[in-house]
């Protein structure tokens, strides 16, 4: 629903999925404490969960509550997102860097009994003040609401009941994140339920992914650090040769051989990790694993992925293949993205063809059931219509745009804002000019998208272009390489303000037309459209 919110402005979709965040983030599912989600909710209102924590659904979560913020500038929704991040690199990274896989629920033999309250231990912990607070807040009854304790939640929007006791919802959120610090270090002293410290391949992938994107969104370099030494302890302890990987490392040993999911995510992974960074070494063990699944899990006969590769000292009745989405994308659905994603950024054109035969092998299934499909569903989005957000890719990897908007001055009542798009080529490659000397060349263009009426573009600043002479053209040539910046200066539309059923938008939309030539082929013109969000004032 947030990928089809992006696409399509789709303010409907968008309203849905944030109610939906902000209701699991606001009852039992999540850890009010610690941060970080329990596996799943018994009831409608997301308060009584299982208490089991999972490191997949960490990452996940993580994910969606980054873009709901992107896409909404909602504070609260960012947080979520940082405390579920935090509580892994807290709770489940290991010594050497790897992610566990899980917490129990139970401890002393009880569910949930860590993560209940009573009001009197609130109170023994607790500032009397502190202690009323959260006790309204958290919704703490003395009859309590599980097992005559309670599960902390959220019974009241916060923003309403910040504005009951004179807080703006800013100052709720800092004050609660001390109290939250105190109650963790006292929930320490119990005993703890048992964690599985099982670093498994897959999962590990999802976290990086979600880490790695964390890091770019709230600008936080801690989470791109862990990101990498975590891809790094994979990468040289669950890599017994190249091309391959497998799938348990645990005690400073490894086992098992992968499963498709393992090179898939993984080599998700590395995508993110490359669109964070920009270097190459990522790229390249993400090519690895596409190679290497297609080549171990490709059914040669009826088309598709394998789950498992074929063992000639343990020979199968059947190798069942991963197709619906469930708890996680399938093994299918992660590969399929992954062979999307390459093809933006690369220029093998396998990937492409790989991609295309997984979908016309799924597309049966996915006709007749299409909602058991969503994760498949939205890579196809990626392979039709191209990336979303800041940061795209043209001309097959050869011309890399990230986009960002930075608030004006701040001074008197300037409310403008300045839009600075960097363009990365790779060695040997060019893109026209924005105004080409012949004309028909197509010249390099920026232009705001009619949906984001609420801003216009007051000027734009275009590079000074390269004149050259190449190989396949007699007349010379403006065009520009290597680094590029184009700017442009923003400013409120004044006869188009934005709707107030639908509030302030978080995001602008942008398309870049441009043509890449190198000094041997000039490449079909592509238009990217770039969905950049709008800094938080």
């Amino acid at each position: 629903m947030l990928d089809h919110a992006l696409r399509r402005d789709d303010h409907a979709a968008l309203t849905a999925a944030v109610f939906t965040l902000q209701s699991m983030a606001r009852g039992g599912i999540q850890d009010q404490v610690g941060g970080g989600f329990h596996r799943y909710a018994i009831d409608n209102d997301w308060l009584v969960p299982h208490f089991e924590k999972m490191l997949y659904d960490q990452a996940q979560l993580a994910r969606l509550y980054l873009a709901g913020w992107r896409l909404t500038g909602n504070p609260e929704l960012a947080r979520v997102a940082r405390r579920t991040l935090d509580f892994v690199l807290r709770d489940l990274t290991s010594p050497a860097g790897g992610f566990y896989s899980a917490t129990d629920a139970e401890s002393e033999g009880e569910e949930g009994l860590f993560f209940l309250w009573t009001p009197d231990e609130l109170r023994s912990v607790l500032s009397p003040a502190d202690a009323d607070l959260v006790i309204a807040l958290y919704g703490v009854t003395e009859s309590g609401n599980f097992e005559e304790r309670n599960i902390l939640h959220l019974p009241s929007a916060p923003e309403s009941f910040a504005a009951a006791r004179g807080l703006s919802p800013a100052e709720l959120w800092q004050r609660l994140d001390a109290i939250n610090q105190r109650l963790y270090r006292h929930r320490e002293g119990r005993p703890h339920p048992h964690r599985d410290e099982k670093i498994l391949t897959a999962w590990n992938g999802m976290m990086i992914t979600a880490l790695a994107e964390a890091a770019d969104a709230l600008g936080e370099p801690l989470y791109l650090s862990a990101a990498e030494r975590a891809a790094e302890l994979l990468w040289s302890e669950q890599r017994p040769a190249p091309g391959r990987i497998n799938r348990v490392y645990l005690d400073g040993r490894t086992a098992q051989p992968g499963l498709l999911e393992d090179y898939a995510f993984l080599g998700q992974a590395m995508v993110a990790l490359y669109d964070a960074t920009g270097e190459q070494r990522w790229l390249t063990r993400a090519r690895e694993m596409a190679d290497a699944l297609w080549g171990h899990f490709a059914d040669r006969g009826e088309g598709g992925l394998f789950m498992g590769e074929a063992a000639e000292d343990t020979p199968l009745i059947t190798r069942p293949k991963d197709l619906t989405d469930g708890v996680t994308p399938s093994a299918t659905s992660a590969a399929l993205q992954l062979l999307a994603e390459l093809t933006r950024r690369t220029d093998e054109l396998e990937y492409e063809r790989h991609a295309s035969a997984l979908l016309a092998n799924t597309s049966g299934r996915v006709a007749q059931v299409p909602s058991a499909f969503p994760a498949l569903l939205t890579a196809l989005n990626l392979m039709r219509h191209g990336d979303t957000g800041h940061l795209q890719y043209a001309a097959r990897g050869a011309v890399r745009a990230d986009a960002r908007i930075s608030a004006g001055t701040g001074k008197g009542d300037d409310d403008s804002a300045s839009l600075v798009i960097d363009l990365t080529l790779r060695p040997g490659w060019h893109i026209n000019a924005h105004r080409p000397l012949q004309n028909e060349l197509i010249g390099t263009t920026l232009r705001m998208s009619g949906e984001s009426g609420d801003w216009r573009m007051a000027a734009t600043a275009y590079p000074t272009p390269e004149i050259l002479r190449l190989g396949f053209q007699s007349e010379p040539l403006a065009v520009y390489q290597g680094p590029v910046r184009i700017d442009a200066m923003l400013e409120p539309n004044p006869q188009q303000r934005a709707d107030p059923a639908v509030g302030p938008r978080a995001w602008l939309t942008f398309e870049l037309r441009l043509q890449a030539c190198s000094d041997a082929i000039c490449l079909a013109p592509e238009t990217l459209v770039l969905q950049i969000p709008l800094p938080s004032r």
